[in-house]
């Protein structure tokens, strides 16, 4: 690569803390000035179990934010995808969100004043009320930031999510010189917006209703303790006591005849499973039973 008529050759990153040191430099040109990278080394409370994302980025004007996973193209695929999997399972947990919402706060905080300056020029509300409404009501992206996009990469992420963000960052170094470096990286371009057809604005969709996985889970659990099957009403009972902190107001809703909609949403989600194997088609009226690929599928969450 020339740049301004001087040779650059390719650079080998030597591991993927280095790729991660000169992404986070170059995060306001990735993902916009109005962005704040927070990188995982300052944020290992959120971990519980499970994976821990590089980083977080928020986009305090446009309301937004981002699961910032860095790789290097040699990694396997699977780990790859196996890392985003994890990040999607995890982010609706009221734990989970509870932490990064802790750990973005005290950060902000401790920030630098210049930093801190940022933030409240393009944040429109107070730092409490914004971050409670971005982590528990919008929908973050998954981001990957890798060395190389290859087509192995991109039809095996996209297979498992097709809302993942991909973006390549490469970096050359001056010929004759170690450590005069130019970088080549796709941009998240986030003046760019998605309008819809009367050609406004796409605003960010926030999460009104609890969504179908924490119900498929907490039947899939409810079903194990009763070894394998059950009544619906006692089902729904178990089910109601184990997700009730994590219903939002929308799942308390009633239909005309009183029924409210979160069961509504756990019967939907009982029939998904049907159609994937996961419950018995055919089961006697009024009861659930769970499949041996019900079992295997509850056992690997």
């Amino acid at each position: 690569m020339f740049v301004d008529g001087i040779k650059y050759k390719f650079y080998s990153y030597k591991n993927e803390a280095e790729l991660e040191e000169m992404v986070i430099q170059h995060c306001k040109e990735i993902f916009g000035k109005e962005t704040v990278y927070f990188t995982k080394r300052k944020m290992k409370s959120i971990a519980n179990q499970g994976s821990i994302p590089d980083g977080f980025v928020i986009d305090f004007e446009k309301g937004k934010w981002y699961i910032i996973e860095i790789e290097l193209s040699s990694h396997s695929t699977r780990h790859i995808v196996g890392q985003m999997v994890d990040f999607m399972n995890g982010i609706d947990n009221p734990r989970t969100q509870k932490r990064i919402y802790t750990s973005i706060h005290e950060e902000i905080i401790n920030i630098g004043y210049k930093e801190k300056a940022g933030i409240n020029h393009y944040c429109k509300k107070d730092i409490p009320t914004f971050l409670s409404e971005l982590i528990y009501d919008v929908s973050p992206t998954i981001v990957i930031i890798i060395d190389e996009k290859t087509i192995e990469i991109k039809e095996s992420v996209y297979r498992a999510n097709s809302n993942v963000a991909i973006r390549e960052f490469k970096t050359f170094v001056r010929e004759g010189t170690e450590n005069i470096y130019a970088h080549l990286f796709e941009s998240l371009n986030p003046e760019k917006v998605i309008s819809s057809k009367k050609g406004k604005k796409a605003k960010a969709k926030k999460r009104e209703k609890t969504r179908g996985e924490i119900y498929r889970i907490a039947i899939l659990g409810t079903l194990m303790e009763m070894e394998g099957s059950g009544e619906i009403k006692n089902i729904l009972k178990q089910v109601e006591n184990k997700i009730k902190d994590i219903l939002r107001p929308k799942d308390h809703d009633t239909d005309k005849a009183g029924i409210e909609k979160w069961r509504h949403a756990a019967h939907s989600e009982r029939a998904k499973m049907v159609k994937e194997g996961l419950l018995k088609k055919g089961s006697h009226f009024g009861i659930w039973e769970i499949t041996e690929k019900g079992e295997n599928y509850y056992s690997n969450k």
